[in-house]
């Protein structure tokens, strides 16, 4: 999910920490003037959910439609 928030915002920094084990995660954006914003939540998905509520998990790809193989000789 980082990977993907990089990549929509490459003008802008992301660091995830979590210290502590079962703790809180911490994200923090860093913007191209130098600003930093601290998000903290029980998960990497809750803090950027918070950071940018319009931002969604990626949707899962559609799932393969298989089409069945005309019938052969060799069936």
């Amino acid at each position: 999910m980082l990977d993907a928030l990089r990549a929509a915002l490459p003008d802008c920094g992301f660091a995830v920490s979590a210290y502590e084990p079962g703790g809180d995660v911490t994200l923090e954006v860093i913007t191209p003037d130098g600003a930093t914003f601290q998000f903290v939540g029980p998960t990497e998905a809750a803090v950027i959910a918070r950071a940018l509520p319009g931002a969604a998990e990626p949707a899962a790809p559609p799932a393969e439609t298989a089409i069945p193989a005309a019938p052969s000789i060799f069936d």
